[in-house]
């Protein structure tokens, strides 16, 4: 799985270039962004569903929804160039995605971006990044959405907020699967998708800075989640998922044995938890619709 790193350049170099990108004076919402990028590697598809624990063959001819950050990333990234943020410290709050129809695998992807909201408290700064995905046979066939949380610095005499409670798994909640993630997963979803940030796979650099070890990609627990609904809920049937929504709120430290909670559907919608434990604490708050 080593040789798809090299496939990744496109991905590492936006993550540089937003790094070392100045600020300015851009507000939301932005221009629409357009860009076509080249149809994915079958073989790198596999590999990112062998990842996140889903079957190749269920994705035969078409990629997954929740692959959108490999693709997308260049194309994400240039919607925050030319903020009056410090984008250094940026972290991901959250996503969702709607499939409107399949997204064939071997066409050249057509994607489009733009800002659409900066809200801004005081404390922090979230912003709200659209992409949609398309080809030529099936335009518009994904739409998807990334939160960016942005910490603001805080002045000397302001005052010190209360800790709110974090997220937690309903006691009613109904496991539905769960998946042991060895201490490389971080380092393993890298390889796949170009998001290199050593948080994630490098342990001495995510103890500086204050994990206590490295921890799983937001998007990696979004897309195991996704994968155990198709599997243990769906019967494997990847048509019965449209959609997610996922807000992280709280750091999944590898390795470990995360589970899919469900609570009672809500028409189409039913609101999932990814956690250890009834009552215990959630990394993931959201749900999947289908």
């Amino acid at each position: 799985m080593i040789s798809h790193a090299f496939r990744q350049g496109p991905a590492i170099g936006a993550t540089l270039s937003l790094l070392f990108s100045k600020k300015g004076q851009a507000q939301a919402p932005e221009p629409l962004l357009t860009e076509t990028v080249a149809p994915r590697p079958r073989a790198l598809v596999d590999d990112y569903l062998r990842v996140v624990g889903g079957d190749p063959k269920a994705w035969a001819g078409r990629l997954p929804p929740h692959m959108f950050p490999q693709w997308g990333w260049p194309l994400i990234t240039r919607t925050l160039h030319g903020l009056p943020y410090d984008l250094t410290k940026v972290v991901n709050a959250g996503c969702t995605w709607t499939v409107h129809a399949p997204l064939p695998d071997d066409q050249p992807l057509q994607l489009s971006a733009r800002l659409a909201g900066v809200d801004d408290d005081g404390r922090r700064a979230l912003f709200t990044i659209e992409l949609e995905t398309g080809t030529e046979r099936a335009p518009g066939a994904l739409s998807s959405t990334l939160t960016v949380f942005c910490p603001l610095p805080r002045g000397k005499d302001a005052p010190r907020e209360d800790k709110k409670p974090k997220p937690t798994v309903p006691a009613d909640a109904l496991p539905i699967g769960e998946r042991r993630l060895p201490a490389d997963q971080g380092w393993r979803f890298s390889l796949v998708t170009g998001d290199f940030n050593p948080i994630h796979w490098l342990s001495p650099y995510a103890k500086a800075a204050g994990f206590g070890g490295v921890i799983l990609h937001g998007f990696g627990t979004a897309a195991i989640a996704a994968e155990l609904v198709v599997k243990n809920r769906l019967s494997g049937d990847v048509d019965g998922l449209s959609g997610l929504e996922a807000r992280f709120t709280s750091t999944l430290r590898l390795p470990a044995t995360p589970t899919v909670f469900l609570g009672p559907p809500e028409g189409r919608r039913t609101p999932m938890y990814v956690g250890t434990a009834p009552g215990g604490p959630a990394f993931l708050v959201g749900a999947v619709h289908g």
